[in-house]
């Protein structure tokens, strides 16, 4: 197996072991740029799959997916940049994209499976806002996890750091992003076709109708206004 395979699927597993709160350890991640754009690959590659068999039988394409997609990456890079300001550009600042990249398959289909099982089969809002409640506080409890192990034990630290990434990353693409998806399932086709009643009318003719309509109008209000 290839070194930067390898060293992606460690960390894959770290990162399903801290979506459990393992806390397997800063040591147990490969923390390298190559990892940072695999892991952004592999989540959106997710994306994209769970997307597409979501659309079945006649997906169509989103492309405006890729925007809101590009925002959400930027974002989180703006958020870890501001972060390594507040902490004073520490080496291993690279280390909290890589952690949290590393969670996104798991809460990707988490979430799919929290659809399929629970939100799709019930109209109760409560529900479905308990599920939805729960789910955004587990993501939240990892990242801060994920900020803890590679910012240190520092309470003031991780606490400043968190805000940081809330203001610059999760708040922007919660409020303007969350609806994000690169498949949609085609409008099915009725075979009618609903210009139809417009195609057939005569403009020529109703052009010259316009005070036979008006009569017509002004005689029904006549009725209603005496005098």
């Amino acid at each position: 197996m290839h070194p930067v395979i390898h060293d992606l699927t460690v960390n894959l597993k770290s990162g399903a072991r801290l979506c459990r709160f393992a806390r397997p350890g800063l040591e147990a991640f490969r923390v390298t740029t190559d990892q940072l754009v695999l892991l952004l690959l592999v989540g959106v590659s997710i994306g994209f799959g769970i997307d597409y068999l979501d659309s079945l039988p006649q997906p169509e394409f989103n492309s405006h997916a890729l925007t809101t997609e590009g925002f959400g990456i930027a974002a989180l890079l703006l958020g870890v940049y501001l972060v390594s300001r507040f902490v004073s550009h520490r080496e291993d600042i690279l280390a909290i994209p890589v952690l949290i990249l590393s969670t996104t398959p798991v809460f990707l289909i988490a979430w799919e499976l929290l659809g399929w099982l629970v939100l799709d089969r019930t109209e109760s809002s409560v529900v479905q806002s308990a599920v939805s409640s729960a789910y955004m506080v587990w993501w939240l409890a990892v990242i801060f996890l994920c900020l803890r192990m590679a910012l240190g034990r520092g309470v003031a630290r991780v606490l400043g750091a968190f805000t940081i990434l809330l203001v610059s990353w999760l708040l922007p693409v919660w409020y303007l992003a969350s609806y994000n998806t690169f498949w949609y399932p085609a409008e099915e086709d009725s075979g009618e076709d609903p210009y139809a009643a417009y195609r057939e009318l005569d403009a020529e003719q109703l052009f010259y109708r316009q005070p036979d309509l008006l009569d017509s109008t002004l005689t029904g209000m006549a009725a209603e206004r005496p005098g």
